[in-house]
């Protein structure tokens, strides 16, 4: 699909002229027909939330499936968890848990839990992205309502972190929980 587009002959001289390290050809596009491209046009630089949760279903979906390939592949027997973690692999007397994390933006950054910066500074743990996925609509969906109709993805680009410990310096907080049974006495004149 990319050498077509960029009109070369084939991949190979694709490669030879593009810089395509981190690219996963495993994770070309489907096979499946396609009525008409539902991703974004600007292509953020981070993960993000989207207001459709069938989107948001389909791009988690895509990231989980394409880490479950990837461990099998390397010979780990995979369980899908979901919570608290996404991925335990097993492997002889090996064990690795895997949080996987999908976005349709760019390669910035993408939204960890406490719990999960937790567990990763516990146990081993890779961070596994896929991130620039590309969503298509489900073609048998005969509806003009965008959240009606289902999605999937077709492509991206993994990256992993292996053996994954989050630092303080690379985590940015994005909200905070303050604790308001703290702090100044009530003054229940104030309530009126």
């Amino acid at each position: 699909m990319l050498a077509d587009g960029a009109r070369r002959d084939s991949w190979k001289n694709l490669e030879q002229r593009l810089p395509l390290h981190g690219v996963d050809i495993s994770l070309d596009t489907a096979k499946t027909p396609i009525t008409s491209f539902q991703g974004p046009k600007n292509k953020s630089s981070g993960q993000g939330k989207q207001s459709n949760p069938k989107k948001n279903k389909a791009t988690e979906r895509y990231a989980v499936d394409r880490a479950v390939e990837h461990y099998k592949r390397l010979g780990w027997k995979v369980t899908e968890h979901g919570k608290p973690i996404d991925l335990h692999c097993v492997k002889k007397n090996e064990e690795l848990v895997v949080e996987v994390k999908g976005t349709t933006g760019g390669a910035g950054t993408v939204t960890v839990t406490k719990n999960q910066v937790e567990s990763a500074r516990r146990r081993r743990t890779d961070l596994f992205i896929v991130h620039s996925i590309h969503l298509y609509s489900d073609p048998s969906a005969d509806t003009d309502d965008p959240n009606d109709k289902d999605y999937f993805g077709t492509s991206g680009v993994k990256k992993i972190h292996r053996n994954w410990i989050p630092q303080d310096r690379d985590l940015t907080p994005k909200t905070f929980e303050y604790r308001v049974d703290q702090g100044s006495l009530e003054d229940p004149d104030d309530l009126h």
